[in-house]
């Protein structure tokens, strides 16, 4: 191909381009003007209109629609064809187009077209290409980019720039009207109404509930014509509003979710409001671990939704709350102190050991509420009693230094220790006594001779200590009746050894009187038995006199037997007396045990029942013996009696020495 046919190319190629920028230019243009032209017509339209949310919908289809279309048609083809792709325009359609601005040229722009197809098949070469540059040079007087004038779309932008500054000029003028209408068919969902001659002012100023509480929507209407009615639509049901005075009032009870509404008196509605309704906070279950301390025994236990506790002192409280929107959870307690529990998704945990009784609440909180537990708990702690203790102390009947103790320990949990105190010239002495920790009730026995402290001191104090084993308290103590023990000086033994002496002589005293009484109503009885006819009555009533007399008599005798024995026992316990003193005393004990000899007993129950049912035979028989048992415990007293004084007289002598 040579130079020239190259260059008549290239001139047509640059008309093709020229063609689409300057159709790429008009379509800019129009799509705007279009653009203008219907936006601004639907504005219009809506203004005045108030179409209805499902006609604003089609308008948004079709406009969405029609701005695809022409934003095609004028911009995206013309574009695309400008950048050489697609369908472009062959020479032959330029020399169409080119033949409306030049009209001779048509014919020579055909051949040129032709020749260079027979050229490209190697027809006539020579010739062909004579023709072919013959004709280029015929027509390079035309300019083919003139052609396309730009100023051929003067009546274009003349319309374009006039639509918009009229649209321009109403948007300036009537701004409201343009931007309601625009805001409206935006909210293509929501229904607009036409202004009412009145307004429909809500009094709220808070829209927000708390979910499950009831809200009261009020409203007022201002201006010249007020209604006398007015429903609240909730749902797309209408609710006739109760007036009172110049105000509406209406109650949406135990709200659950959000909802839309508006006013309405049947002829104007108002625009849209909303209730908004936030999540409450709350607890949908707890659990409360109960761990006591070890010391008590007690095993741990898990309650469900009890909060309510009554539980030992010292024990371990942990909760776990399942909450549902909550952000934070705290316990408070009646001494304001406050617990921040840790989170674990839903779940809240805290832990306390209580020693004391205690109430508290629970609070719980969102983003958006604070909730209160409104429930009051309470912690009733079960104190751990001080252990109790009680001793009962005998003293031995042989040594008078030796005490024996039966006691008895309790508590609620159990025991750490037991011990016997002894306290002797502002010294201590602490013995422990072997002790069952886990048995919350038992007993103890323990015998002390007080002869092992001797050298300690003459007078002392002593009692038992008990500790139970709550250590939280540092193993609580309790002591039991507090004893006294002395041992009796040389001057103090003898008073006690002659009042022992004085007391049984005069016991011995009593014994021999006793006797002879007994001897002399013998007689009185059987005297009259002979001389007189007694009445069973007076029998019996005679018997009853002499058992009694031999009663008493036997009480006494046992009472010196006893009081012998005791003061024995007491010189062998403090005093070191000779043996042969001893001796004699003792002599004298086994005397008095036997004074009322078992024969003399059995005489006496025979005399009972021969009182019953007499018979003078036995009773003669009976009398001689009963005679001559009574003489012999005569005489044994006045035996007694003497050895008695004896023994006093050589334990003087004894001293003296």
């Amino acid at each position: 191909m040579d130079k020239n046919y190259k260059q008549f190319v290239d001139k047509l190629n640059l008309y093709i381009k020229k063609f689409y920028l300057y159709r790429l230019i008009r379509g800019l243009m129009l799509f705007i003007l279009l653009l203008i032209v219907y936006t601004g017509s639907v504005a219009t339209l809506e203004y005045f209109s108030y179409f209805d949310p499902k006609i604003k919908l089609g308008i948004a289809i079709v406009s969405i629609l029609i701005t695809i279309l022409i934003a095609v048609y004028f911009v995206l083809i013309p574009f695309i064809k400008l950048l050489g792709l697609g369908k472009l325009l062959t020479f032959y359609d330029v020399s169409e187009l080119l033949s409306k601005r030049y009209p001779e040229i048509k014919d020579r722009l055909i051949n040129i077209i032709e020749l260079s197809g027979q050229h490209s098949s190697n027809y006539s070469n020579a010739l062909t290409q004579a023709s072919i540059n013959q004709k280029i040079e015929e027509l390079k007087v035309f300019s083919f980019s003139d052609a396309i004038r730009l100023k051929d779309l003067k009546p274009v932008f003349i319309v374009f720039i006039g639509v918009t500054l009229f649209f321009a000029m109403g948007f300036i003028s009537f701004p409201d009207m343009f931007r309601e209408s625009s805001v409206r068919l935006i909210r293509y969902q929501q229904q607009f109404e036409k202004p009412a001659p009145f307004t429909f002012s809500l009094q709220n100023t808070n829209l927000e509930v708390v979910m499950g509480e009831s809200v009261e929507l009020e409203l007022k209407c201002e201006g010249k014509e007020v209604p006398q009615m007015v429903y609240v639509n909730i749902g797309g049901n209408d609710f006739l509003m109760a007036k009172e005075n110049d105000t509406f009032k209406y109650t949406v009870e135990n709200v659950n979710s959000s909802f839309p509404f508006y006013f309405t008196d049947k002829n104007y509605i108002s625009e849209d409001y909303k209730i908004s309704v936030l999540n409450k906070p709350f607890i949908s279950g707890f659990t409360v671990s109960v761990q006591p301390p070890t010391y008590t025994g007690l095993s741990g236990e898990t309650l469900n939704n009890i909060g309510d506790l009554k539980i030992a002192s010292g024990t371990n409280i942990t909760w776990k709350f399942n909450t549902v929107d909550t952000d934070s959870l705290e316990i408070i307690f009646n001494d304001s102190i406050k617990i921040k529990g840790s989170r674990d998704g839903s779940v809240f945990e805290l832990k306390k050991t209580f020693f004391s009784n205690a109430e508290y609440r629970i609070a719980i909180r969102n983003s958006r509420l604070s909730e209160q537990n409104s429930l009051v708990y309470k912690v009733q702690i079960v104190p751990d009693l001080f252990p109790e203790i009680a001793v009962v102390q005998v003293r031995d009947t042989l040594d008078f230094r030796r005490f024996h103790f039966k006691g008895n320990i309790a508590d609620d949990y159990g025991f750490h220790r037991l011990a016997f105190n002894i306290s002797v010239e502002g010294k201590d002495s602490v013995i422990n006594i072997p002790v069952t920790p886990s048995f919350l009730n038992q007993d103890f026995y323990y015998s002390f001779d007080f002869s092992s402290v001797k050298e300690m001191g003459k007078s002392f104090k002593y009692f038992f200590s008990v500790y139970d084993n709550d250590f939280i308290n540092h193993f609580k103590r309790s002591i039991s009746e507090t004893f006294t023990f002395t041992f009796p000086d040389y001057q103090e033994i003898v008073s006690k050894e002659n009042a022992d002496m004085n007391s049984m002589d005069q016991l011995l005293q009593k014994s021999s009187k006793l006797t002879e009484e007994i001897q002399q109503e013998f007689e009185n009885f059987k005297r009259k038995q002979i001389t007189s006819n007694l009445s069973d009555w007076e029998k019996f009533q005679a018997v009853k006199d002499i058992v009694n007399k031999k009663n008493e008599l036997e009480n006494v005798l046992e009472q010196i037997a006893q009081q012998n024995k005791d003061a024995t026992n007491f010189l062998n316990s403090f005093s070191e007396e000779k043996q042969d003193i001893l001796k004699k005393q003792e002599q004298i004990d086994n005397l008095l045990n036997e004074v009322f000899s078992d024969e003399l007993k059995k005489l006496f129950e025979e005399f009972n029942e021969l009182a019953k049912q007499f018979d003078p035979k036995k009773f003669d028989q009976l009398s001689k013996e009963m005679n001559t048992g009574l003489e012999d415990l005569s005489k044994q007293l006045d035996k007694n009696m003497q050895l008695l004084k004896k023994l006093k007289a050589e334990q003087k002598v004894e001293r003296v020495i």
